[in-house]
């Protein structure tokens, strides 16, 4: 077992949970910051800076790697070391500057050897990279063994002629040793380069002026062929006036360089001096093409002397000349080099893009490349090799590689056959080439390797069959294509075989007829395409295979006419009608319960007219303008105001106000233009806030916080131009942390934590870009609960009790849940099942109670609760039992009394009663009736004594009474403003007490007792906000004990303790609704 480092971050986390909102970092600016702090030696505030980026961002690693530079520049060693370290542990493609900054760092540290060992380990494995032999030298020549650093730099011009960094180094080398001929001609190359560069044009004047006091501060050695040259050059011959100068600037640098290049017959490139055998003919280059003096001008650029910038802004085309001469003369310094690391054992020649970065090594003949050649990214990671032939075709096989250092693709030049890889190693893609087109079986790859795609290609383009997978490798789709276009029928299906939708393409167009199945196999759409528009009439249906739209479209694809809209009932919702060009026209009614409730009248898309209708038709009020500006209210049927606000050429636009029956405000918003803008507040039926979001163009943008009825907070984050971003917390009703979640565009990425009631991790959930990459699970003590077994992209997950035997078991694969989902009893008798495909539920799900009895049983599809479900007391006797469809509850649902009787029957739509639902005694005799709509009571009414009695209207506050036909009562329930408040009471047909719940703001609230006829408890249990609270007990009529389970937050959470007539027969712990043991 091992500890999470996971839960060190704890106490971070419930203290960013109290604030009062979770920052929005904007990492990329706080990057920006840290590094301005850096690089004016603020190295505390940087790291400050850089610490506010969570590890969580995608900037984070980067961030590591810049602290570490601070560390290390604020000489906290250890720290930076530390840093390095987690960088080299992710993908990056800045790996070579972090090992150079990791052994600048250790030798800085005063472990010289060691880590001049880390560089030369650090070249072994980026042998180009010209930033760690920089700074290999840097650190020779801060230990004074400046003969070393010499040899690093001329190593560096070698390969790159124009790295002014290792110009200027040599120059203050010489200039330290005293040699002027020396500095000038590495100054001058430097400065000819870097234009910019004032302060060092000042210092070689002063050089060269005999004016500069650290001269000879550093020991001569090796060959100085130009020994002579420097005494001339010290003796200030050339700043005589006798000295015959053709430029008319007195500085020493303008006259001493005339003197360089008028003496360089004085130097001979044939002995052992670097600095003549490097430099000289690039000078003797710029002399023999009389290019001096306008060498010196370029020199000068950084002065602001105006006869040098006089004469540059004259001679352009004299200044173009020199630089090509001197790039030519420059370049003309190609080197060669091996690479072991690569295969290189004979060295090849080194070639530069024009940033002046290592490009590549091999040879070219006639121009044409040949051989082995090995090719960089300007990271110095590899990027290809292989082999050219003799006509400069590749050959054989060639690798390929990302600038993260791993394999791209795979090609053989003689076959044609080509392997791509995702940057995490895995195929992506698998072909063959013909005449360098892609030809014969293409498969593609899911990001986890498994197969995604399988097509045929002729000549480039594709032809033929297509077949694509689910991760599962069972079949998503099928079509084909002809000369590159779609051409054929296409069939795609569900994860489990049953058709999803068909459709036929005509040379590339959709032609045809359209079908479109639900996953229980009813239909979901049909219609037909014509030239790739949909045309005709198009008809969708509700998973219940009731009607749910209809309606007509242009041979344009544009949807004109009359369309109607339906609700799971098969009742009329909507009526639009819409012009030749698609836009609103005539009257858009809305129905209710098959009553027009308010329409929308439009002229050219533009709504002119609002009247709101009561269920007898007659109008409660109207408003409008032939402009589209004017002030609306609308009405429900019964009378009650539903909402207010305004439009602006027919768009909603101001502030607009939303009421339920009972004039509580339940939303308040505000457009622009039709679009949300600005803070948007829902509220509960009772009034409490709910949720407050802020809107820009009419998508979430800004903060978002949801409230508990009691007022805590439950849920806090940032959406950004519609999609949530960054961290997200949840909390449990008492204000404990309840998940700690992190977005990325939309996307759950990295760690994402779940807490126990508790406050302890219980549970990781690591996300990537593709998905769901791993789980753990933790106990209470903090060590990590689960196994995991790996079969091909499978990862199997087990949790396991400590005996040894499941304790639960899912898997996942390429992104995604898949199979069973399942968690167990400790004695292995199955506790919880689920199905997922594709991340997704889908198929039979079941959970049973403790007792071993069944308590739950239902289907999903598509993550949705669909079809029936059953719901059972803790006897196995039926609870309820009703239709979910899209993850709602709808249609028919019975519920029954705890006795097994019927308590009441009634129709669902969206999850709230509508029309009437009947109401029945503990003994199952019909009692009453409410009529309701949307979940709102409108009318009630005995049914004892005449089923079709009248109704009664509901007011919202009351006192509900029902009394059987010997006039005792039998059920009774208390009202305010439209929701349950105080007691809810039912009986016996002799009048005991049968049950007894308390209410508060519409959420059960309390204790509630459940009674035998005998008048002897049967169940006790309590309730906080709807939710159970405490212990739950369950009595039998003898006043022995069956059951007792302790609730929190409505799950259970602790002991779960079973009877036998009295007598403890079994006890479970649990967790967060897990058993622990």
């Amino acid at each position: 077992m091992m500890r999470s480092c996971v839960l060190c971050i704890l106490c971070l986390l419930t203290l960013q949970s109290i604030a009062q909102k979770i920052p929005l970092v904007r990492s990329g600016e706080v990057l920006a910051k840290g590094n301005e702090l850096y690089d004016s030696a603020k190295y505390e505030e940087a790291i400050q800076e850089y610490k506010k980026i969570p590890k969580r961002d995608t900037n984070y690693v980067t961030m590591l790697y810049r602290m570490g530079l601070a560390y290390s520049a604020h000489k906290k060693y250890d720290s930076a070391l530390n840093l390095f370290k987690q960088v080299l542990s992710h993908p990056i493609d800045f790996r070579a500057r972090v090992i150079r900054a990791q052994a600048n760092c250790i030798t800085n540290s005063g472990q010289f050897d060691q880590g001049i060992a880390a560089f030369d380990e650090a070249l072994r494995q980026y042998p180009v990279d010209q930033g760690l032999l920089t700074s290999r030298a840097a650190q020779y020549y801060d230990e004074k063994k400046y003969e070393k650093a010499k040899q690093i730099y001329f190593q560096i011009l070698s390969m790159n002629p124009f790295n002014m960094n290792a110009h200027l180094n040599l120059a203050l080398l010489s200039m330290g040793q005293g040699r002027k001929a020396h500095a000038m001609l590495s100054m001058g190359m430097y400065l000819a380069i870097q234009t910019k560069d004032n302060s060092r044009l000042v210092f070689i004047n002063k050089f060269l002026d005999n004016q500069l006091q650290d001269e000879g501060t550093i020991p001569a050695f090796g060959v100085n062929a130009s020994d002579k040259l420097d005494q001339i050059i010290r003796a200030k011959i050339s700043l005589d006036k006798k000295f015959k100068s053709q430029i008319p600037i007195e500085a020493a640098v303008v006259k001493q360089y005339e003197l360089l290049f008028d003496q360089l017959a004085m130097l001979d490139a044939n002995n052992n001096d670097e600095w003549v055998n490097f430099y000289l003919p690039i000078y003797k280059a710029i002399k023999d093409q009389q290019q001096v003096q306008p060498f010196i001008y370029h020199l000068l650029t950084s002065s602001s002397n105006e006869i040098a910038t006089k004469w540059r802004n004259k001679n352009e085309k004299l200044l173009t000349e020199l630089y090509q001469n001197v790039n030519k003369a420059i370049s003309a310094k190609t080197q060669k080099m091996a690479a072991p690391k690569f295969n290189v054992n004979t060295p090849l020649t080194l070639w530069r893009d024009d940033s002046g970065f290592i490009d590549a090594l091999g040879e070219k003949k006639n121009d044409i490349r040949v051989g082995q050649w090995i090719f960089f990214h300007n990271n110095s990671e590899l990027q290809a090799e292989g082999t050219y032939n003799d006509k400069g075709e590749k050959i054989g096989t060639w690798k390929y590689y990302y600038d993260l250092g791993t394999i791209k693709s795979i090609e053989n030049y003689d076959t044609g056959e080509v392997t791509v890889y995702s940057t995490e190693g895995n195929k992506s893609e698998y072909f063959f080439l013909k005449d360098d087109e892609i030809h014969g079986e293409v498969i593609l790859y899911y990001p986890c390797g498994v197969i995604r795609e399988k097509s045929t290609y002729d000549k480039g383009k594709r032809n033929g069959p297509t077949q694509i997978f689910y991760a599962s490798g069972k079949i998503h789709q099928k079509y084909a294509y002809k000369d590159g276009k779609f051409h054929g029928p296409v069939d795609t299906y569900y994860e489990d075989g049953k058709q999803h939708y068909q459709m036929t393409y005509s040379d590339g167009k959709l032609n045809g007829s359209y079908v479109e199945y639900h996953r229980n196999g009813k239909k979901s759409t049909e219609g037909n395409y014509v030239n790739g528009n949909e045309t005709g009439t198009w008809k969708y249906y509700h998973t219940n295979g009731k009607m749910k739209r209809s309606g007509s479209y242009s041979p344009e694809g544009v949807g004109i006419g009359e369309w109607l809209y339906y609700n799971v009932l098969g009742q009329l919702t909507e009526s639009r009608i819409f012009d030749e060009e698609g836009r609103y026209t005539g009257e858009n009614t809305i129905f209710n319960d098959g009553v027009k409730q308010y329409a929308i009248a439009y002229k050219k898309g533009v709504a002119v007219k609002t009247t709101s209708y009561a269920k007898d038709g007659k109008v409660i009020f109207a408003s409008g303008a032939n402009d589209g500006n004017y002030s609306a209210k609308y009405y429900f049927a019964t009378g009650q105001l539903m909402s207010e606000g305004g439009y602006k050429k027919g768009n909603n636009h101001g502030e607009w106000k939303y009421y339920n029956r009972y004039g509580k405000l339940t939303e308040r918003a505000f457009f622009e233009d039709a679009k949300l803008q600005g803070i948007v507040r829902d509220y509960y039926s009772t009034g409490e806030i709910k949720i407050e979001k802020e809107y820009k163009d009419g998508e979430l943008h800004g903060y978002y916080m949801k409230y508990y009825q009691n007022g805590k907070k439950m849920q806090e984050g940032w959406y950004q131009n519609g999609e949530q971003e960054q961290q997200w917390l949840s909390y449990y009703p008492d204000g404990t942390i309840q998940s700690d979640y992190y977005y990325r565009n939309g996307k759950l990425m990295s760690d994402n934590l779940d807490y126990a009631m508790d406050g302890k991790v219980d549970l990781v959930s690591i996300y990537d870009e593709n998905g769901i990459a791993d789980v753990n699970r933790f106990l209470k003590d903090g060590t990590v609960e689960s196994t995991r077994k790996t079969e091909g992209a499978a990862i199997t997950i087990e949790d396991l009790f400590s005996s040894g035997k499941v304790k639960s078991k899912y898997t996942i694969s390429c992104g995604s849940y898949i199979n069973d989902f399942t968690r167990y009893f400790p004695d292995g008798s199955l506790m919880y099942k689920n199905t997922y495909t594709n991340d997704k539920r889908n198929g039979k799900y079941v959970y049973v109670g403790i007792n071993g009895q069944q308590s739950t049983d239902g289907y999903y599809e598509n993550d949705l609760a669909e079809g029936t479900w059953r719901y059972y007391y803790y006897n196995g006797k039926l609870s309820s039992e009703g239709n979910y469809r899209d993850g709602s509850m709808d249609s028919i649902w019975t519920y029954y009394h705890e006795n097994g009787k019927l308590e009441s029957v009634g129709v669902f739509l969206d999850d709230e009663r509508q029309g009437i639902t009947r109401y029945y005694s503990p003994e199952g005799n019909p009692l009453f009736e409410k009529k309701l709509d949307e979940g709102v009571m409108l009318a009630y009414r005995s049914i004892v004594e005449n089923e079709n009695a009248e109704w009664k209207p509901f007011t919202g506050s009351a006192k509900l009474e029902f009394k059987n036909k010997n006039g005792v009562v039998q059920w009774m329930e208390e009202w305010k403003d439209g929701v349950r408040q105080g007691k809810q009471k039912l009986f016996y047909e002799n009048g005991t007490l049968f049950s007894e719940y308390s209410y508060e703001k519409g959420n059960f609230q309390g204790p509630t007792t459940i009674y035998y006829p005998s008048g002897k408890v049967w169940m006790k249990r309590f309730y906080e906000w709807d939710e159970l609270e405490g212990k739950s007990e369950v009595y039998a009529e003898d006043g022995s004990l069956i059951q007792v389970v302790d609730f929190h937050f409505g799950i259970r959470n602790g002991k779960a303790t079973l009877f036998e007539k009295g007598v403890k027969k079994k006890e479970y712990n649990f967790r967060d609704g897990i058993i622990e043991e």
